[in-house]
């Protein structure tokens, strides 16, 4: 079953392009959620607005592990250095997650834009009532989103995120079995 996966990436910004090349190249949907920040000019007062990765070092892609191995991932694609573990095991992002920050203004998905406004909000209905099923308060991890979203430090962001889905992924293992 396809699922959203959280995998990290060679540093340098030359390996995120090269990364979403080549797993574009195989056909995977990936996500590289931005953020536009206001950063302190150097060289005179002022703000400077800046675009960059909500989780610099991160990106998201979906597949499904029972058809394309994550090993072969890591190893044939250029720019990608591994998937996130938790333990030894590489677990699926929650959707509701991925569902929260694909809503954020800088984070739009292309197929979202195209689609009516009816047709989201009938969507973001089902999704709420799925929701409210698998994940103990949808409001929390929401809101925990947004304190991420402000948080202006790319590595606490960052700290802040794995920590959101590896206490989620270990909920979700617990209520599984």
């Amino acid at each position: 079953m396809e699922a959203w996966y959280l995998v990290s990436h060679k540093a340098g910004r030359n390996n995120l392009f090269r990364a979403q090349l080549s797993v574009q190249h195989r056909h995977l949907n990936l996500f590289s959620p931005q953020v536009r920040i206001l950063h302190q000019r150097t060289d005179r007062p002022g703000h400077r607005r800046i675009i960059e990765p909500l989780f610099p070092g991160y990106l998201f892609i979906e597949l499904d592990p029972e058809m394309i191995h994550p090993v072969k991932i890591e190893e044939e694609c250029a720019g990608i250095s591994h998937f996130v573990r938790h333990g030894n095991e590489i677990r699926p992002v929650p959707d509701d997650i991925i569902d929260d920050i694909m809503a954020l203004p800088l984070c739009g998905y292309a197929e979202d834009r195209m689609k009516s406004r009816r047709q989201l909000a009938r969507e973001k209905k089902q999704r709420l009532a799925q929701r409210r099923h698998t994940c103990p308060d949808p409001d929390l991890v929401t809101q925990r989103i947004r304190d991420i979203i402000t948080q202006p430090d790319p590595d606490n962001r960052t700290a802040m995120f794995l920590a959101l889905t590896d206490g989620l992924s270990r909920r979700l293992m617990k209520e599984a079995s």
